[in-house]
């Protein structure tokens, strides 16, 4: 990666900051901008030579060339006009990386008000970002483009500490903290992994290391089809599959438990935003709880809901039920409206960037609506759509498997990409690399596939029966899933096996990472 390219990257992070109030929850064991954005400075530092990698810059002739008149009105020794002349040759060559710095520092104003301990170093960078350019009359070089622009980045370090160590300065956090990721359920990977959480399905809940390593279980005498839910504060929510919605500490003990006439298959969201939780029962009913375990609403439908809630920006949720309908209700659990499809619902919708829902039937069909709930358009697989959901990658593209064994992709428009049979159900929901352009599923036969987003297999392992788990990914493009064979399994992006560990029976839930 150039110079020029890890500049960029560093602009991208330094613009997703934000600072924080005391009191608020402030999650620096899950944040990496601070390691992220210090450590590019650094490799940027330990890389500089005093000669750049001009490349293809030939195109700029004519401003150096126009510079070396400079040369000839020089008031100083040839040396030094020389040198004056190079170094603004150098500039215009090196002015991508002098706009990068500019946004930069213009990034790091925008935290000014909220961190005031930042001023003077900014101030400093913009009188560093000064010696850049060429003065209105002709003075000596004191020094090179190249110290300059070192100058300014060990600054931009300086400002930076003070940000992560005195403003509680900390990049929004994005962790694989429930079922599809997080409450939209794009299924994209996540940053910073330490531990990962899982429902046995039988008697257990788990949680290990990211190493596999056991660090809890929790004896609930019933099993757990539901996947786990993460909230800030660290604390896990999941469903039972006989009567109970429990939530536990980090450390594995019981902070409550709600019960229900029947279980919960489906699997909790969570809206930090007033700390409530949404999850179907197997009663009929959608259920929202606050986070300690009080019951603040609930909607009957007219069958099960096993279908996971998804919630859009304004914090509205969806959800499908056994009833055939797609439902929308407030926050504080009015309808908003509800659309019937074919046939059943046990699918969990995905809301795209421009709040699109997306979500799967029984009726063979992949539907997508508009927020207020009518039909964009629907696209028509070969059998059953069962449990997979959908993922959307950055382009807006839909992965999802059906019971016909194929594994779907399809267009924002409900155009079929491809699709790759596996001769068997894909009843996994897919979960999306987009650092490797790496899609990862589970299938029926036995196998967790991984393909590219352009439909061609990068690989498959072979388990020991059937996989309709859903992977998680974490920050290093390791995947989480389990098997009905016992086991949670844990691959490398290039699909080697890191560990995997036996439970007491076969596992549906799906991971959440912390």
């Amino acid at each position: 990666m150039s110079i020029e390219e890890k500049l960029t990257n560093l602009k991208s992070k330094i613009a997703s900051i934000r600072t924080v109030k005391s009191g608020d929850t402030i999650l620096a064991e899950d944040d990496n901008l601070k390691i992220d954005s210090l450590k590019i400075i650094e490799d940027i530092l330990k890389e500089m030579s005093d000669k750049f990698n001009y490349g293809d810059n030939l195109s700029k002739l004519s401003n150096i060339i126009s510079l070396l008149s400079y040369v000839e009105n020089c008031p100083y020794d040839y040396e030094e006009c020389l040198k004056y002349t190079q170094y603004w040759v150098y500039s215009t060559l090196h002015s991508n990386i002098i706009d990068a710095l500019h946004t930069i520092k213009d990034a790091l104003k925008n935290a000014q008000n909220q961190c005031p301990q930042i001023s003077q170093c900014i101030s400093d960078i913009e009188t560093q970002l000064l010696s850049l350019y060429k003065p209105y009359t002709m003075s000596l070089v004191t020094s090179t483009l190249h110290n300059n622009i070192r100058n300014i980045l060990q600054t931009t370090h300086n400002c930076l500490n003070i940000l992560y160590t005195e403003c509680y300065v900390v990049k929004v956090v994005e962790i694989w903290y429930m079922f599809r990721k997080e409450r939209t359920h794009r299924a994209k990977m996540y940053r910073q992994t330490q531990y990962v959480y899982v429902g046995g399905g039988y008697i257990y809940f788990y949680s290990f290391t990211k190493y596999g390593e056991l660090r809890w279980r929790y004896l609930a005498g019933e099993g757990f089809a539901s996947s786990p839910a993460i909230g800030e504060e660290r604390n896990i929510y999941v469903g039972g599959g006989y009567n109970y919605f429990y939530s536990f500490t980090k450390y594995g003990e019981l902070r409550w438990k709600y019960f229900a006439e029947e279980g919960f298959f489906s699997s909790p969201a969570i809206d930090e935003e007033i700390d409530a939780i949404y999850v179907g029962c197997l009663d009929n009913y959608i259920y929202s709880f606050t986070k300690n375990g009080e019951l603040r609403w609930r909607y009957g439908t007219t069958q099960n809901v096993v279908s996971s809630p998804a919630i859009d920006e304004e914090g509205n949720i969806y959800v499908g039920g056994i009833d055939n309908y797609i439902y929308s209700l407030t926050k504080d659990g009015e309808l908003r409206w509800r659309y019937k499809t074919g046939e059943r619902i046990s699918s969990s919708p995905a809301i795209d960037e421009e709040g699109n829902i997306y979500i799967g039937s029984w009726d063979y069909y992949i539907y997508s609506l508009t927020k207020d709930g009518e039909l964009r358009w629907r696209y028509k697989t070969g059998y059953w759509i069962e449990d997979s959901s959908p993922a959307i990658d950055e382009e807006g593209n839909i992965y999802i498997g059906s019971r016909d064994c194929y594994f779907y992709s399809v267009t924002k428009y409900g155009e079929l990409r491809w699709r790759y049979g596996v001769k068997d159900y894909v009843d996994s929901s897919p979960a999306i690399d987009e650092e490797i352009d790496a899609i990862y599923v589970g299938a029926d036969n036995y196998y967790v596939y991984s393909f590219t987003k352009y439909g061609e297999l990068r690989w498959r392992y072979r388990t020991g029966d059937e996989v309709e788990s859903s992977p998680a990914i974490d920050e290093e493009g390791n995947i989480y899933v389990g098997s009905e064979d016992y086991y949670i399994y844990s691959f490398t992006k290039d699909g080697e096996l890191r560990w995997r560990y036996k439970t007491e029976c076969c596992v549906f839930s799906s991971p959440a990472l912390d």
